[in-house]
């Protein structure tokens, strides 16, 4: 690789660059560290941006719509 451009290219072709930043996004979107019980859900994120293209909008897109983030518990409930 001779440019930044070559190198920015190459990294958003990757595969696992993708799934890193897929990881990332979502981490940020719940505020919370992923767990284990996180992937399967992240995975179906990362497999939805792909089917929409791969790109930035397709990613955010399917990490809002995503039950992870729908389903997120934002007020402590006093039982």
């Amino acid at each position: 690789m001779n440019t930044c451009l070559q190198l920015v290219d190459f990294l958003a072709g990757n595969e696992r660059v993708q799934e890193t930043v897929t990881w990332k996004v979502v981490q940020f979107a719940l505020g919370r560290p992923l767990t284990a019980f996180d992937a399967n859900d992240v995975q179906r994120i990362h497999a939805q941006m792909r089917a929409n293209g791969g790109t930035w909008d397709a990613l955010i897109k399917a990490v809002v719509l995503s039950d992870l983030v729908r389903n997120i518990k934002t007020e402590i409930i006093n039982e």
